[in-house]
């Protein structure tokens, strides 16, 4: 607090923000009450606090290292990213951004906040996992489908979180607004997350699998045979006005039942 003196503070509590959707989001009381995990309500309410108070929001675990000085005034929503050593998730999805929601900031009655609830209503069925639900894949997801991308300012991790999860200052690019300043520290101290051990049978199984993959997935090509077999001064060719074919390699793995659908007419 002492290095922002003049701004006010608030703890929200597990009953403050079951009166806020009550009181101010009565509509959402269902889909808030049918979260099996705190955390998931915890999400949904910073979302709303934004949304209906706007300042920034910060979770327990970070600590303040700067005057916010930089991004007081700022009349967009400023994000920052997750390290780059986080987007593992966000890349399986084909994602081009990770964005964190431990810290975030946001005028009053921003319009991205309804999007964001309504992407949150389209996920509900996924209400078993955290980070597809209402965690950050889904403020990502919201971030990418919202319609004005220009009244968001999108951040490199070393705005409000450049410490990785196992400690390491993280070797993220710089980018964003605000790539010069570092505000804030996330420290990683959450307990959802980490009560989601993987348990000795659930590491037999994943073993099982993995094994019977490897004794019937047929013949495999090393890395090496396999550049071989490819002319790579085609693959650089520019394309040509004249060429009346143009082949696209699609690298899948397992993804027979979405072939169909990938290339759909208009996909």
């Amino acid at each position: 607090m002492f290095l922002n003196p003049d701004w006010e503070y608030r703890l929200w509590t597990d009953d403050d923000l079951s009166k806020l959707v009550a009181d101010h989001y009565p509509d959402l009381e269902g889909l808030f009450h049918s979260y099996p995990n705190p955390v998931q309500r915890a999400d949904l309410g910073r979302y709303l606090i934004l949304h209906h108070c706007g300042g920034i929001y910060a979770d327990l675990d970070i600590e303040c290292v700067a005057p916010l000085a930089a991004i007081q005034n700022e009349t967009r929503i400023v994000f920052a990213e997750e390290p780059a050593e986080h987007h593992i998730p966000a890349q399986s999805l084909g994602l081009p951004v990770f964005l964190f929601n431990g810290v975030i900031a946001s005028p009053k009655a921003h319009r991205f906040w309804p999007h964001l609830i309504n992407v949150l209503k389209k996920c509900a069925h996924a209400k078993n996992y955290v980070l597809e639900s209402t965690g950050p894949l889904a403020l990502t997801g919201a971030y990418l489908s919202f319609d004005a991308p220009e009244t968001i300012s999108v951040n490199s991790c070393h705005l409000f979180n450049p410490i990785t999860d196992k400690g390491h200052f993280s070797q993220s690019r710089p980018h964003g607004d605000f790539a010069d300043h570092h505000l804030r520290n996330h420290y990683w101290r959450g307990s959802w997350y980490r009560c989601r051990t993987t348990s000795r049978l659930q590491r037999l199984k994943t073993s099982c699998r993995r094994l019977k993959y490897r004794l019937g997935r047929g013949p495999y090509l090393d890395k090496e045979k396999l550049r071989a077999q490819i002319d790579t001064a085609t693959l650089y060719r520019p394309i040509s006005p004249t060429d009346e074919n143009v082949c696209i390699l699609i690298p899948v793995r397992d993804a027979a039942p979405f072939l169909d659908r990938c290339f759909a007419v208009g996909n």
